[in-house]
């Protein structure tokens, strides 16, 4: 009897032409071949991550260089303006690399105010009524740094605080018992209809806290913010609503960006940029009393006890997207230093910083400015410096017209007059022309 196997190579190239394979030998190669295959994509997939971690890193890295870097050239400008407008406002600081300097705009003149100043990359400006960064490093002055001359008095006990302790820049811890600050009475904190409230906060105290306000908590006027005994922020508003409160708690001893926000009759909460709760309260009615930071207006008490950052006053609603951008921009912390110079005796043009060296003589028409700028970073502090000098180039010292007075004068003189040192060899019988070598 004949099998008719014919048919099976037939039956089996008719499997391998519709995709089906069989089961040979080589099904051992091929899987081989897939884990290959499988690891090569996992090394490529993680270089691939790899890369993007170091673009993402480096890209960040970049941000925070060139923010600094425009900070840098910022404070540079405004000493160039500030020098020379008045060459004393520079010449007459303390010198020396330790002791730091800020500037701030009050109007159209600029304050000098020893500290490190706190920045916000994005900030936001609008109706900004009053900003209190509280980076001083001495004095008893809470300056303004809106503009606007709203400068707080500290009164009581307080300690100064600066570096990665603090939110933003220098910050005050305040005891709790005594340490406010004080506002005065200006109109530009009489606030009748929309306001926004701002402040970096860390406490774990569970009594009420007064944060910043204008008016008595009970009475005819005024507004005040607080953190309750229970860790929530509060508002009261003395045109009607009582005590509104926030449901998230910040008395963790964590800071904490609180946001108050009054829109009409809507008052809302917003936590670490985030919006909490929206409650209802009438406006503030206007005020004349006294504003203040840290405790009651009214009296002596529900005095803040922790660290407080950054106080910000707004005379309109802010939108979310305002509190979020505050919350999440990158902060910087900025100064300056002052040092004299010296130039070589020989009339070069070679500088160096005092004190003077032997051949050089202090020249005080030239300042050294060291202008530096930090952030902070997942492993440290970084920092970015620039040093210029700048020039009494504008201001003429004097112009001499009269060389008769005689020997007498050595160095740099305070005052225009008419003596020349004997050493010169000045011919005051012939005609000429003074040439400053290197002008």
């Amino acid at each position: 009897m004949k099998i008719p196997n014919s048919k099976f190579p037939a039956r089996l190239a008719s499997q391998r032409e519709a995709g089906r394979q069989i089961p040979n030998c080589r099904a051992g190669q091929s899987l081989i071949e897939i884990l290959i295959a499988l690891a090569i994509g996992a090394i490529l997939i993680g270089a691939a991550a790899l890369g993007i971690a170091f673009m993402l890193r480096a890209t960040s890295t970049n941000q925070n260089l060139q923010s600094a870097s425009g900070l840098i050239r910022e404070t540079i400008e405004k000493l160039r303006a500030w020098s020379s407008a008045d060459w004393q406002n520079v010449y007459g600081l303390t010198k020396g690399t330790s002791t730091k300097y800020f500037l701030s705009a009050s109007g159209t003149v600029f304050q000098v105010i020893q500290g490190e100043e706190g920045v916000v990359e994005n900030e936001v400006r609008t109706n900004l009524v009053g900003r209190w960064g509280l980076d001083e490093s001495t004095g008893t002055i809470a300056y303004d740094m809106s503009g606007n001359g709203v400068n707080g008095t500290l009164g009581g006990t307080w300690t100064r605080a600066t570096g990665t302790i603090c939110a933003v820049g220098g910050c005050l811890v305040l005891n709790g018992a005594s340490t406010n600050i004080a506002l005065g009475t200006s109109t530009g904190l009489n606030i009748t209809g929309n306001l926004s409230i701002v402040a970096w906060v860390k406490t774990t105290s569970t009594a009420a806290q007064g944060l910043v306000g204008k008016g008595p908590p009970s009475g005819s006027s005024g507004y005040l913010s607080y953190i309750w005994s229970s860790g929530v922020a509060d508002f009261y508003s003395s045109g009607g609503g009582g005590h509104v409160q926030s449901v998230r708690t910040v008395n963790d001893g964590s800071w904490h960006l609180i946001a108050i926000v009054l829109s009409g009759t809507n008052l809302s909460f917003y936590v670490d940029g985030a919006f909490d709760v929206t409650r209802t309260s009438a406006a503030p009615l206007s005020t004349t009393n006294t504003g203040v930071i840290g405790r009651e207006s009214d009296s002596s008490g529900s005095y803040f006890n922790g660290l407080l950052d950054d106080v910000r006053v707004y005379n309109r609603a802010l939108s979310a997207a305002e509190i979020q951008r505050l919350y999440q921009s990158r902060k910087f912390t900025r100064y300056f230093s002052i040092e004299n110079t010296c130039r070589s005796a020989t009339a070069s043009s070679t500088i160096d910083t005092s004190p003077c060296d032997s051949g050089f003589f202090e020249d005080p028409s030239t300042q050294k400015v060291t202008a530096a700028v930090n952030w902070v970073t997942t492993q440290t502090i970084a920092e970015l410096k620039l040093t210029e000098f700048l020039t009494r180039w504008k201001n003429e010292v004097f112009r001499q017209a009269d060389w008769s007075g005689g020997a007498g004068q050595e160095g740099p003189i305070s005052e225009p007059n008419n003596r020349f040192a004997s050493s010169t060899g000045v011919d005051i019988s012939s005609s000429g022309l003074i040439k400053i070598q290197g002008l």
